[in-house]
């Protein structure tokens, strides 16, 4: 199993073995961002907080 198969494994090599901060910092936000996009789909599809009318 290569040590890069996941972008959290990539970022972890780029910071910890290459000492490449910014690499990794840059993909940390971008999972963040892709993380906080698809909970905020998964909430709006969902009707999480939909209010009930009566």
């Amino acid at each position: 199993m290569s040590p890069t198969s996941s972008p959290n494994q990539l970022a972890y090599v780029y910071a910890v073995q290459q000492g490449d901060f910014n690499g990794a910092a840059g993909i940390s936000v971008v999972l963040l961002a892709v993380g906080l996009l698809a909970a905020g789909l998964l909430i709006a599809r969902s009707n999480l907080f939909k209010l009930d009318e009566k």
